[in-house]
């Protein structure tokens, strides 16, 4: 079970809890158990009688696990007597939804209590608020039954219960500490609610990321399985932190190893290793005989392949004889030359260096080590042949040009204008409007039939039945004004579900409008920044068509070298640039 509270500021108002608690649009069902918004709003007043910072306490209960209503009031009354309030002043809601999490149940609680006291002005209690939200979530899942959920503050809790005098729980709490990691939230409320204005589900993300991750054997692969999700990767503030970002409005989702579910460690281990094979990621084990062959301890250790492990050899360790994969096959080639010319002994097999190798017993190291090997070679091979018996102009000028092309097919890129196809909300909005509309109509096209039936006159007796004196009989009236009435009220509330659609697709649109402006932007930006790479390419060619010694330097001072030789030119046809001595005014 989950319990998290937010303290709702004074200026903030009850508007915009009230619209999240009682929003039908996120939420396949909204229940309002106990209190009504008024409540709220006086609780705001009150706060802003006696001045106080904070008018609210929003607490969020998540139960891994159904809960019954009186299951439910029972947490109710925990939270109440941890902090301090009456139950009857509480707002209780209640949310059904589909969660992104398999291991939560689809009922939510809001329980929302005022900060401040109607009467005295004392503010609710907030110390150590995270401990003490665990302490009541540990208590009920013990009571419950429910999953123990591990925190961050179970120690804390677990002397809590025990100076409380509650043994039984302490009892229980303490067989389950230590079992898991410590959690570590993956957002915090503030990037939800940032993330939900943007439509952007948090949750969903977060399943994304952990999917992309296991099923992802590279940094290659896990990016492109962030992008099928709207997701980028990128280096955070802090050294050695990824953070996940939304492409679209690049808003912040948090920590990537935290939204992966693992290690930062574990994280940066694949991430900043790119082109690493996790085949050879195993190192195979080296038993060190009982003594040094040479009769020096610590010179050399043999193992017991034959290969001799000599300090330096080892890249991880520090050379203290653990011989990874890069130098293996060199220290068995300097034992095969040692070896040359030496008679092997009756009766003892052959060592490592002298058997011969089977290429069909390799294992997935091997394979690995020869995968890589292989790579290797084809990159040197392509190298040889494409720039080291270039020369430098040759080389300077290729590089300029993969530089034009690329930007120019930037350019390219952002010219063509995509006409994406309307967003599921927007498109939604506007079949809610159009059926209203239509309903709207229809119902007013049935009052005006109803009326015109009613207003048609009884049809006047026949001349015998006036001799003979009788009437002719008249219809009932009552049967119109009900069919009148229930027509208008229900043209009233159509009325209003069409103004609530209107507003509705109104925001969608202009969402969608905000969106396209964004697009829009990002392609004019761009634009000019690949219009800048090809104003520098075409300095560099103009300084090395000037000045062909430049290709020595390489293509980036000669860009920079053709930057300034054009800024200068411009300075001296330009008079005003010039001080009062007659010299260009900026060279320095």
């Amino acid at each position: 079970m989950v319990i998290k509270a937010v303290r709702i500021r004074t200026t903030s108002g009850v508007g915009p809890l009230a619209r999240h608690l009682l929003d039908g649009r996120d939420n396949e069902a909204v229940a309002v158990i106990q209190g009504n918004i008024a409540d709220l709003a006086d609780a705001v007043d009150d706060a802003r009688r006696f001045a106080r910072v904070y008018a609210l306490r929003h607490f969020i209960v998540a139960p891994a696990l159904p809960l019954s209503r009186d299951q439910f009031q029972q947490a109710v009354g925990a939270l109440a007597a941890e902090f301090g309030f009456a139950e009857t002043v509480a707002v209780i809601v209640e949310h059904r939804k589909a969660r992104a999490a398999a291991d939560a149940t689809d009922t939510h609680w809001h329980v929302v209590v005022p900060e401040v006291d109607a009467a005295s002005g004392k503010v609710l209690s907030n110390a150590h608020d995270r401990a003490r939200h665990e302490k009541v979530s540990r208590a009920l899942e013990l009571m419950f039954h429910h999953p123990v959920i591990g925190g961050a503050h179970d120690r804390a809790v677990l002397a809590t219960f025990r100076r409380d005098g509650r043994d039984d729980l302490a009892d229980q709490l303490a067989e389950h500490l230590g079992l898991g990691p410590r959690p570590v939230e993956a957002f915090t409320t503030k990037t939800h609610q940032a993330a939900k204005r943007q439509g952007i589900d948090l949750a969903q993300a977060k399943v994304a990321v952990r999917r992309a991750w296991a099923t992802s054997d590279s940094d290659k692969v896990f990016r492109s399985r962030l992008a099928e999700h709207g997701l980028v990767l990128a280096s955070g503030d802090k050294p050695g932190t990824w953070v996940v970002r939304a492409i679209s409005g690049d808003i912040f989702l948090g920590a990537a190893h935290r939204l992966a579910g693992v290690r930062r460690a574990d994280f940066n281990s694949l991430i900043e290793r790119t082109g690493y094979d996790r085949r050879s990621d195993h190192t195979p084990p080296h038993e060190p005989r009982a003594g040094n062959t040479d009769g020096h301890a610590g010179i050399a250790t043999r193992h017991g392949d034959g290969s001799v492990a000599r300090p330096g050899d080892g890249f991880a360790d520090g050379g203290r004889g653990k011989v990874f994969p890069r130098n293996r096959d060199r220290v068995v080639a300097d034992d095969r030359e040692r070896n040359r010319g030496k008679q092997e002994e009756p009766g003892r097999p052959p060592s490592a260096s002298q058997r011969p190798r089977n290429p069909g017993d390799a294992s997935a190291h091997d394979r690995g080590l020869i995968g890589s090997i292989q790579r290797a070679t084809t990159a040197l091979t392509e190298l040889t042949g494409s720039d080291i018996h270039r020369s430098y102009e040759d080389r300077t000028i290729s590089y300029l040009d993969g530089i034009e092309a690329q930007a120019r097919a930037r350019v390219n890129d952002a010219n063509i204008e995509a006409k994406p196809d309307p967003p599921q909300r927007l498109a939604t909005t506007r079949e809610n409007r159009d059926a209203a509309e239509a309903r709207n109509i229809e119902l007013w096209k049935e009052l005006r039939a109803s009326q015109k039936r009613m207003a048609i006159p009884d049809r006047a007796p026949s001349l015998l039945k006036r001799l003979l004196g009788r009437k002719a009989p008249s219809r009932p009236s009552e049967g119109f004004e009900k069919e009148q009435s229930d027509l208008q009220a229900a043209i009233i509330a159509s009325e209003r579900t069409l103004e609530a659609a209107i507003a509705e697709a109104a925001r969608a649109e202009k969402s969608d409008v905000a969106v396209r402006a964004s697009q829009l932007g990002a392609r004019k930006a761009e634009i000019g920044s690949a219009n800048m790479v090809l104003s520098e390419v075409l300095r560099a060619r103009r300084a090395m068509a000037a000045f062909p010694a430049l290709a020595f330097t390489g293509p980036v001072f000669t860009a920079w070298t053709g930057q300034r030789i054009e800024r200068r030119w411009r300075d001296m046809r330009n008079r005003q640039s010039h001080t009062f001595q007659g010299g260009p005014i900026g060279l320095s």
